[in-house]
């Protein structure tokens, strides 16, 4: 299980998000969190904190290393969705090769865990 941790502050409001890859035999060359403008319609009000939600998505990999086919699996708060598609749609990987030839990867499961704290 690989993770990838990012904090932000939003207006007074910490936020911590998650993303838990069960990708274990290799990491995205690059991979981008959540944006801000992809959920920030989604914080809940500070009567509802901590509040935390879990987006979990499946997606196949390119023999190029392109994230494709994304799909949500299960989903705590569909507010947050598009917010994890959009994020696993910029990842890269390395390519795989056997013998001389480039390989994709189907069924990719990662959660993106959006946690949302006190008001600071």
């Amino acid at each position: 299980m690989k993770l990838i941790f990012l904090g932000m502050m939003v207006g007074g409001l910490s936020i911590l998000g998650q993303a838990e890859s069960e990708d274990v035999a290799e990491a995205p060359r690059e991979r981008t969190p959540p944006a801000l403008e992809d959920f920030q319609h989604c914080i809940p009000n500070s009567e509802e904190l901590p509040y935390t939600a879990e987006v979990v998505v499946s997606f196949d990999v390119t023999p190029e290393g392109k994230v494709t086919n994304i799909r949500v699996l299960e989903s705590t708060d569909s507010c947050f969705d598009k917010a994890a598609i959009n994020a696993v749609t910029s990842w890269e990987y390395e390519p795989i090769y056997v013998d001389g030839k480039k390989f994709g990867r189907t069924n990719i499961k990662t959660t993106m865990k959006f946690e949302f704290g006190e008001r600071l």
